[in-house]
Formats: C-alpha cells, structure tokens, sequence
C-alpha cells in the first residue's frame, strides 16, 4: 500500500493500539454573535481498557474570561466506541464525529450549570492529508493530520443558535506512550496565518527530565507540498505553572538552513483550560487554548509573514 492509499485511511480506528484520538480544533471567525473569535476544541480520546475522555471545549478571546469547559473526563472505558471500516467515532449516542479525507461532521450534545450546548458542523479539508509516524523508545504514534479544513455549522446554546465558520485543524494519533522515553508534548497549529498563506504545525517532544528530544515545525502553501523545520533553537521567555507543573508561556525558535529560515515566537493567551485526569501513564496534564504565532518563515527564496491565531495544547506526565 502507498503512502497515498495510507494516508485517506488511516483516520480509522486501530483498535490493537492502546491510545488513539481523534482531534478537531477551529478557530472561528470575526463576527456579530457573541461566539465571535472563540475557539472549539473537542477530542475523543481512548485508552483502551482502561478510560475514555471526551474533551468539548469553548473558549473566549478575552483573556480575562473562563473557558467553557463541556468535556467529559475519566469516562468508563468503552463508552467511545469506533469502526476500522469507516471514520464512526461515538460518545453515548449524541457526540459523534463521521466521515473521511477529506469530509467530516461533527456533532456533540452536552450541557454545564444549567446551559445547554449543540454543535453542529461540518469541515472540508483545504489542504492534503499528511501521514507521519514518531517513535523514541518504546514510544510510537502514528500521526494522520489535515492542517487546514474549512469549518461551518451552528453552534446552539440555549436554544440560541449562532451560525459559525473558521479555520480548523485535524488529527488522528494512535499508539504507544511510553512515560520512561516520553513525558509529552507541547505542540501548536494555526491553520491559516492572518495573510492566507500557510497553515503551521509546530511541536516539540518533552523527556521525562523536561529535556526537548524532537521539534519540528510542517507548514504548506498549496496544500500540496509541504515544508519543514527540525532543528530550531528553542528558547522559553516565560513560564508559567498549573499545580506545580511549569510550562513555557512564551517562547522563541529560529532556524537557517539550505532552505530557508524560520524566526517565530509564540505566546499563550492568559485563560487555558486546564486539568488534570487519570491514564494508564499515571497522571496527566492538559493544559489548552489559544495562543498567538508572530514572525517569518523564508522558504524557497519567499518570505512569509506568519502571524495568526494559534490553538496551542500542553500534554504532560505528572511524575
């Protein structure tokens, strides 16, 4: 099978892995609701045997207002369920996700303090699929990614629909976190920089002694043909912590090479959702939200300004 063929299909479940999700982030666009420029972040997660987490979280632009945090966490394993046949991913009948490369739809019915929230959208895949896998140790995830979908739909709170559209991401990973090579990662998109350009993935592999063991940043133009940092200098301007677990808030990464340069910092907005939940590696960090990306990326002899809105997640071993 080529990595062609593999790449369309490889959003099914592997259900010989331990760990597997599927990952669905937009950033929604500017307009007159009061969802304007949030987030939607949502995750089926699987730990075979062991837990199932549903994460379903909004959150505002203001930095000075709480996410809504819809997720939920520490679920009897099973209660996801998905096929290898199809992308049919289900969480207690009303939150599913269906479809394939390079259609999908989402849908969630969930409710918190006594509000009732329906999401209800549809995503189209503007740039190809892209199939990876990384492996340090024991460690091994397969990494099915579309850096930038089309997202519309409604979402419903109260029995008050708001139309929405943005930019999304999408990813599906699954296998083996061994929390001896392993401790996480930190990892950041933006699916469509402020001028239209491209659409980044940038993330880095924490050891278990906070060490940065892999980095990469894969961009594209045309959907097609993708570029790569993977050997930027990594330099934290700020941290910040999250029961005693410290991460950095704010950071630089530069890169020269035969084929470009990279000069980027990112800084994390001062609302993330953050929490903490059981998994068979022991405790967990994740810690979410939005973050902004400024800078340049010269490729090919173009240069790219690369600012834009950015979804940036934390996942993290307590040891």
């Amino acid at each position: 099978m080529s990595e062609d063929d593999l790449k369309k299909i490889d959003e099914f479940a592997h259900k010989n892995e331990l760990i597997e999700w599927w990952y669905f982030g937009g950033l929604l666009d500017k307009n007159e609701t009061k969802l304007s420029e949030w987030t939607l972040i949502t995750n089926f997660v699987m730990a075979r045997g062991f837990v199932d987490n549903l994460v379903c979280i909004l959150v505002p632009p203001n930095e000075t207002e709480s996410p809504i945090d819809l997720s939920g966490w520490r679920l009897k394993a099973g209660c996801i369920k998905a096929s290898d046949k199809e992308l049919n991913v289900i969480c207690q009948t009303n939150n599913w996700v269906k479809g394939a490369y390079p259609e999908w739809h989402l849908y969630m019915e969930r409710s918190k303090d006594g509000h009732t929230y329906l999401i209800d959208v549809n995503f189209k895949a503007e740039v190809d699929s892209n199939f990876r896998i990384y492996s340090i140790g024991k460690s091994r995830l397969g990494h099915f990614a579309v850096f930038r979908q089309h997202m519309t739909g409604t979402i419903t709170i109260d029995n008050e629909k708001f139309p929405v559209s943005g930019g999304s991401y999408y990813e599906h990973m699954y296998g083996f976190i061994d929390p001896k090579s392993s401790r996480g990662w930190y990892w950041y998109c933006v699916p469509r920089t402020n001028k239209g350009d491209l659409s980044i993935n940038i993330a880095l592999g924490v050891s278990p002694t906070d060490e940065i063991f892999h980095k990469f940043v894969y961009f594209t133009e045309d959907g097609k043909n993708f570029g790569e940092f993977l050997n930027y200098n990594f330099e934290i301007l700020e941290t910040k912590s999250y029961q005693d677990i410290t991460y950095p808030f704010k950071f630089h990464t530069s890169e020269k090479n035969e084929n470009g340069e990279l000069d980027a910092t990112i800084t994390r907005a001062l609302n993330p959702c953050q929490d903490l939940h059981q998994t068979p590696l022991g405790t967990v960090a994740f810690i979410t939200g939005n973050a902004k990306v400024v800078g340049t990326i010269v490729w090919k002899g173009k240069e790219y300004d690369i600012t834009g809105r950015s979804i940036g997640s934390n996942f993290l071993i307590v040891y």
